[in-house]
């Protein structure tokens, strides 16, 4: 492990590590104690809105005084949990997500769920040696000092031994497009009947950002021109087996998705794709062989989620 990590991937490795290694089912402070740091750090750049949402975070978090932060809860879950307005600041967006995460009382520390907060500091402007010493100091329970062992091997790119991977994320700019996806896990877009959900691209019509394509009619979509897709969810279902979808499927500030075991949110589909805020693609319930496809085919590509074995 790294003895003084110098960027968000090496922390969040000696994150996946110690995490590993101890019973975090309980420990419902630690991510509003990351994100009260974070935001600390970046205290005078809040709107006033936010900074009276933090100090109800704050007497919660000092004394249990719960009213108010209950109030901004409801205020805010109706904004984290859907898609913003096209031409959002993203730094305005960052923030308010830092904001959420203080404010959040139903998260275990998972490494997905760091990663989340350091991204979102990342774009809200906290430098990084400060988000640095806030896991140090909120998470010092779960490291040694320091945070590794002389001769520990590099930066992991795959998980280790004993672990089976449950989905995969690629980071990269541009993005892959969904034909290169379904073509690199060996299969066609005309293979599926596809359900849309929370679409944010462009250019893609507004009518049509939920709801179900033949595999045909989003290969011709696709074909017309370049989509960039900023959000958005795609559930693959084998042909003529659509179902009755009660509750969307959504990207945009769903933690859910890069939680250890994630499935598909429609029941009954094949696998899902989640885009995730322009920079980073989520492949869910691929079987193993699409998985190693898929990474031969992305090297970049990185396992999220995983069950020990």
């Amino acid at each position: 492990m790294y003895a003084d990590p110098t960027n968000a991937v090496q922390l969040v490795a000696c994150i996946y590590e110690a995490i590993d290694r101890i019973d975090v089912s309980r420990d419902f402070r630690t991510i509003p104690l990351v994100a009260a740091s974070f935001c600390d750090a970046i205290h005078d750049s809040f709107c006033d809105s936010h900074k009276n949402a933090l100090a109800a975070a704050h007497r919660y978090l000092s004394s249990g005084e719960i009213t108010e932060a209950d109030q901004w809860i409801h205020v805010l879950a109706g904004r984290v949990g859907s898609s913003y307005p096209s031409g959002t600041d993203a730094s305005f967006i960052a923030r308010e997500r830092l904001v959420w995460g203080e404010l959040n009382r139903n998260t275990v520390p998972t490494v997905e769920a760091i990663e989340f907060l350091l991204r979102s500091g990342k774009i809200a402007g906290v430098p990084f040696e400060r988000m640095l010493e806030a896991v140090k100091r909120s998470m010092g329970g779960f490291f040694p000092d320091p945070l590794h062992a002389e001769g520990d091997s590099p930066e992991p790119t795959c998980p280790s031994k004993g672990k089976t991977s449950m989905n995969i994320a690629i980071q990269s700019d541009p993005l892959p497009d969904i034909c290169q996806l379904v073509r690199a896990m060996g299969s066609s877009l005309e293979d599926f009947d596809w359900h849309v959900g929370n679409m944010e691209a462009v250019p893609w019509p507004v009518d049509n950002r939920e709801g179900w394509l033949s595999g045909r009619e989003l290969s011709e979509r696709l074909l017309v021109e370049p989509v960039q897709i900023f959000w958005g969810v795609l559930d693959a279902f084998p042909v003529g087996m659509r179902t009755d979808v009660e509750i969307l499927p959504w990207a945009d500030g769903n933690l859910s998705v890069w939680e250890p075991g994630a499935k598909p949110q429609i029941d009954g589909a094949r696998f899902e794709i989640v885009f995730w805020d322009s920079g980073e693609v989520l492949l869910i319930g691929l079987s193993e062989a699409e998985r190693v496809r898929v990474k031969d085919a992305f090297p970049e590509a990185r396992f999220v989620g995983h069950s020990t074995g």
